[in-house]
């Protein structure tokens, strides 16, 4: 009897270790999610806005447990906690009060709301996700690249070799942005269009398929659509150089040049 009772004594004292093992987190756990900085890709099950592509981020520092970041117009700060089973939470969240273009689709008091609310993390990969409980994530996150090309706001200024200039009449600038779902999307000028792409870095190359623009009709704008649109369907690969990207075909020179914008 007494054998039986010492079992049943070890097998209660391994699994109360087990639980204490799982819900501490690890060094590696800490050091996934902090000092990095995190870009917003998804809020609330949708992708983010064309209009804060870029601007939305956080960065946890493990030194003084900060929170630092961007929620579309104004800087973000506060304080966060990293405990046991993966749970995080936020504190102390303040932002400055710049006066920003206000606009339909991005709200950031919604965005500092959810860090209040989120009370967990998963990170898969480069990828990471807020969340409350064990509903479905709040917000999704990608490491942000400083010397990649993805997820960031390209704003043409060369094409052929000749410096572009914004039309008066024109919306907004010419631009693309690669999605992290290897989505591409952009404004043509009076257009916007969107399609897919494929990334290999180690050589630098790059393929758009599926190109498809918006067929509105823009009589005021002179812009040659159809000259910028062609870069996509001919561009093999890629030069970066800080903040400027090339998108060239074989060797010659850069069928189009881009500045990275950030808001």
């Amino acid at each position: 009897m007494k054998y039986v009772i010492a079992a049943f004594v070890l097998i209660l004292w391994i699994g109360c270790n087990t639980q204490k093992n799982i819900n501490k987190p690890t060094e590696t756990d800490k050091a996934e999610i902090e000092n990095v900085r995190w870009s917003l890709v998804e809020f609330d099950g949708k992708p983010v806005p064309v209009s804060v592509v870029g601007r939305v981020s956080i960065l946890l520092s493990d030194e003084g447990k900060k929170l630092s970041g961007f929620n579309g117009c104004n800087q973000l700060m506060g304080s966060y906690e990293v405990s046991g089973g993966l749970q995080v939470s936020f504190s102390s969240i303040a932002t400055t009060r710049r006066a920003c273009p206000e606009t339909d689709d991005w709200n950031e008091m919604e965005f500092n709301q959810m860090l209040e609310e989120a009370n967990n993390y998963t990170i898969n990969g480069d990828k990471l996700m807020l969340n409350v409980g064990k509903r479905a994530s709040l917000a999704v996150f990608v490491k942000t690249e400083e010397k990649g090309i993805a997820n960031k706001y390209w704003k043409l200024i060369k094409l052929d070799g000749k410096t572009v200039q914004m039309a008066a009449t024109q919306e907004r600038e010419q631009y693309f942005i690669l999605r992290h779902n290897n989505a591409v999307t952009g404004f043509a000028g009076c257009n916007l269009f969107s399609g897919s792409y494929t990334l290999e870095k180690s050589k630098l190359r790059i393929k758009f398929s599926d190109m498809l623009s918006t067929l509105r009709a823009c009589p005021g704008v002179e812009v040659d659509e159809s000259e910028f649109l062609q870069v996509f369907e001919l561009a093999d690969n890629y030069a970066l150089n800080g903040d400027t990207l090339m998108l060239n075909v074989g060797r010659r020179a850069p069928l189009a040049v881009f500045e990275a914008v950030y808001f």
